[in-house]
């Protein structure tokens, strides 16, 4: 069975999830991250539908994989401002003797954020947002591509899967959206970054976006049980 930790401590259950929350506000039955924590922590490691989806991908990056820790609402730092990438969790599996670092976002109902072009509209040189972006678009290989539409939080999540894939020395980077929006609410936004890297992704599939320094980058979108928005 993998561990939890928030804050380098290990969890005892689901409800030690919020100390991490900025906003306490999201721990509630029907939002993202209790859903997560109640979900992840059930099975104490990956969820079923995780797994099916991984292992029914046919990528043998993911043949026999494990799950080993996930570290909660982990910081990834960024250039250009102080505040980094937070992700929901920050998991580190291994399959084959491979390492595998993987980035998961909850959802429901909320998006990812602004797209890049609204994002960039107070911009100056002073806020640091162009330096960002610019880091951000190198380091997923993207420097020539027409990002507007794109929402900003798939881009600095799916850098930060591979940043920490690079500082663990892992071999492959997931990032994966988690999604217990029944009606998969704001999968255009997820498919639209998925077209950025030309391959194509969908509901409860891996997708494989190409290798970054050496990392084989993985994107996906599962599709999370129900009954944990009533939890």
């Amino acid at each position: 069975m993998g561990k939890f930790f928030v804050r380098s401590k290990e969890t005892t259950g689901p409800e030690d999830w919020q100390v991490g929350l900025e906003k306490p506000a999201h721990w509630r039955p029907g939002k993202s991250a209790r859903a997560l924590a109640y979900c992840w922590e059930q099975a104490r490691g990956f969820p079923p539908e995780v797994l099916v989806a991984l292992n029914s991908s046919g990528f043998p990056t993911f043949k026999d994989i494990h799950f080993v820790r996930g570290d909660v609402e982990f910081e990834t730092a960024l250039p250009g401002s102080r505040r980094g990438s937070q992700s929901d969790i920050l998991v580190q599996a291994i399959s084959d003797s491979s390492l595998i670092t993987m980035a998961i976002e909850g959802k429901v109902e909320e998006g990812f954020d602004k797209s890049i072009g609204s994002w960039r509209l107070d911009a100056t040189h002073r806020s640091g947002k162009p330096d960002r972006l610019n880091f951000l678009k190198k380091r997923l290989g993207l420097p020539g591509q027409d990002l507007r539409h794109i929402r900003y939080q798939l881009l600095h999540r799916t850098a930060s899967a591979l940043i920490e894939a690079e500082r663990f020395g892992a071999s492959a980077a997931v990032m994966l959206v988690h999604s217990f929006s029944q009606c998969d609410k704001h999968l255009e936004d997820y498919l639209a970054f998925v077209d950025l890297f030309e391959t194509t992704g969908n509901v409860d599939t891996v997708s494989h976006a190409g290798n970054r320094n050496g990392i084989d980058l993985y994107l996906a979108w599962v599709r999370g049980e129900e009954r944990f928005l009533h939890i």
